[in-house]
């Protein structure tokens, strides 16, 4: 009970001071899209999307996201550090579609001015369709708002990614076709109003025959699109687009042919700079991307292939040996944040060795690193998301378990 009323406290507090409001107004000077002050409830947080299996979302006074092992949303007061299920009605079992906290699917959760959204059915009906949902933070006073069609849609396009930000909603998705008998892979990025005001519109599409990467960041009135190929002789294709959101227009800000290794997920800041990671068997890079050209920050020497993550204002690189985990943090300009062990001190709420669990990075910043880590028991499995201190020298702080 005092969970619960704990939540209810930070809820109600959260919910008396968003106001209504509504999204900074645009502008005809495309220098001022990019705002390097964006407003936390308008904007998507780019900095905890490297997964796409879940979502993280974080407000000024708790975090929030999913969880690959169950279809019930988690909370983490920070005042309190008290966590659980992100349901505020004291009666709720946390076990049913009726909970607050049920969302059905993974990556797919915003916070936006004030209010939760995610994409699930309607168990109430027998369909294939799949719905844009609102709510309160508490997940109270639900509402559906708006249909996405099984056939138009889901079926053909496959979206994996949705995420609101100024005012609409966008869908990421992959899906494999065959063409004259050749496999390959479709990646596709559509936009859409919050309400049934507009129909789904596509932004963007792309295809490769072999490995790939494809990565969107938005940033102010700009969507800022990588597609990457990697081919097999260890080199890649790179083409980074950047979109409007007011007029659809679409302009290629940056393009290169056969770089000579791979290349990972692309990097935007507040203010359009442009950040890419990439590797080969022996070397991990961080570039910048400017007037057209790449420049190096910095390189780490690697054994195997290992592309480093970008976040807000970080860069991180990922490396291990005699089993254990090590990690090199840097800012955007290569000085180093922290630099050796990933988990320099045993973390209790695990029964595993947290070098030998499942890790995924979620994302981050100058004074967190936000991780998955799980755990195959038995009985079942394990996980929980940890954020780790890079300002005291990465101490864990548990946010959630999940056990199934």
């Amino acid at each position: 009970m005092k969970k619960i009323f704990a939540l209810v406290l930070v809820l109600g507090l959260l919910l008396a001071g968003c106001g209504g409001g509504t999204a900074p107004g645009t502008t005809e000077n495309p220098d001022a899209l990019l705002d390097p002050n964006p407003t936390p409830e308008f904007d998507a947080q780019n900095k905890y999307r490297l997964i796409n299996a879940l979502s993280f979302q974080e407000t000024k006074d708790f975090y929030c996201g999913s969880n690959p092992l169950g279809s019930f949303l988690q909370y983490y007061d920070k005042a309190s550090g008290i966590s659980g299920v992100l349901c505020a009605d004291p009666s709720c079992t946390h076990d049913s579609p009726s909970c607050g906290a049920y969302v059905n699917m993974g990556a797919n959760l915003s916070i936006y001015n004030g209010k939760r959204y995610w994409i699930g059915p309607d168990l109430k009906e027998s369909q294939k369709d799949y719905f844009l949902w609102c709510s309160e933070l508490s997940g109270r006073n639900r509402e559906r708002i708006k249909r996405i069609s099984f056939d138009e849609i889901l079926l053909p396009y496959s979206p994996q990614s949705y995420v609101i930000h100024r005012g609409r909603l966008y869908l990421q998705g992959i899906t494999d076709l065959v063409q004259e008998g050749k496999g390959s892979y479709r990646v596709t990025l559509f936009s859409t109003s919050l309400d049934d005001s507009e129909e789904i519109v596509m932004l963007a599409e792309d295809t490769a025959n072999c490995a790939f990467d494809a990565t969107a960041r938005y940033i102010g009135n700009y969507i800022y699109y990588s597609f990457v190929i990697n081919s097999e002789d260890g080199s890649s294709d790179v083409t980074v687009r950047r979109i409007n959101i007011d007029t659809g227009e679409t302009k290629t800000v940056y393009e290169e042919k056969g770089l000579p290794c791979y290349a990972g997920k692309l990097w935007v800041t507040d203010t359009g700079e442009m950040y890419l990671p990439g590797a080969s068997e022996s070397s991990a890079y961080l570039w910048k991307l400017e007037n057209g050209k790449r420049r190096e920050i910095i390189s780490w020497q690697t054994e195997g292939l290992r592309i480093p993550n970008v976040a807000d204002g970080i860069a991180l690189n990922v490396t291990q040996k005699e089993k254990v985990r090590y990690i090199d943090v840097v800012d955007l300009s290569g000085n180093s944040i922290y630099s050796g062990k990933m988990f320099p001190e045993e973390i209790p709420e695990l029964s595993d060795d947290p070098n030998t669990c499942g890790l995924g990075i979620i994302g981050g910043d100058k004074d967190k690193l936000v991780k998955f880590l799980s755990v195959f028991k038995e009985s079942g499995r394990s996980s929980c998301v940890a954020a780790l201190d890079l300002q005291n020298n990465l101490k864990p702080t548990i946010l959630w378990t999940v056990e199934k």
